[in-house]
C-alpha cells in the first residue's frame, strides 16, 4: 500500500498543504535557484499559490514537500512525473531544494529514499532524471543514486532565464536499484 509520506533520517516527504505556502514561497523566490529546474524565480506570494494550488488539484500526488525535520519547514519539492516517452511504464524525477541546506547531503539522501518509494510503489521498471550542463551538483547527486548517464539532448530546453541549454539524461532501471 502506497504511504502519503516518506521518511528519511533528516526529512519527511509528504504532499503539499495550503499551510505550505510559505515556506514554499520563501524558496521558490530565491534567485538562481529555480533556474536549475527550468523555471524563474516566483515574483509575490499570489505566483507561489497559484502553483501550488495546481499541485494541490492533481488526482496522483506528483509533487512531494521536503519538510525538515529540525525546523518543521519545508525547504524544497520532490517530483515524481508520469511519463509517456518510453517503451516501458516508468517516471521522471526531479528536485529543488532551498540554497540553505545545499552541500549538506540532504539531496542525495531524499534522492535514495525516494527511489525505493517509486519503484516499490508505482509499478514502474524505469526512472529517468535530467540537469542541465552547468548542473555540477545535480549531476553528483544522480550518480551517487546510481543513474546511469545516457546521453545529452542538446540544445533541448530553455532554463529559468530562458537561456537555450544542453539537457543530460540518466536512468535507472527496476533491475539496477534491486542489486
Amino acid at each position: 500500500m502506497k504511504k502519503d509520506y516518506i521518511e528519511t533520517k533528516r526529512c519527511i516527504l509528504r504532499p503539499f498543504k495550503l499551510t505550505d505556502l510559505e515556506d514554499f514561497n520563501e524558496y521558490a523566490r530565491m534567485e538562481g535557484l529555480g533556474i536549475h529546474a527550468g523555471w524563474s524565480a516566483h515574483k509575490s506570494i499570489e505566483e507561489s499559490k497559484a502553483i501550488l494550488t495546481n499541485w494541490l488539484k492533481q488526482e496522483e500526488i506528483e509533487e512531494y514537500a521536503i519538510e525538515y525535520k529540525d525546523n518543521n519547514k519545508v525547504i524544497g519539492a520532490f517530483g515524481i512525473h508520469n511519463k509517456k516517452d518510453r517503451a516501458v511504464n516508468s517516471r521522471e524525477m526531479g528536485y529543488v531544494l532551498s540554497k540553505e541546506y545545499w552541500n549538506q547531503g540532504i539531496m542525495s539522501e531524499v534522492a535514495k529514499a525516494m527511489i525505493s518509494y517509486a519503484f516499490e510503489n508505482f509499478g514502474i521498471e524505469l526512472l529517468t532524471i535530467r540537469h542541465y550542463d552547468y548542473n555540477i551538483a545535480s549531476r553528483r547527486v544522480i550518480e551517487k543514486a546510481g543513474f546511469k548517464f545516457e546521453g545529452i539532448l542538446r540544445k533541448a530546453t530553455k532554463n529559468g532565464e530562458g537561456i537555450i541549454v544542453d539537457s543530460y539524461s540518466y536512468s535507472l532501471l527496476k533491475e539496477e536499484w534491486q542489486k
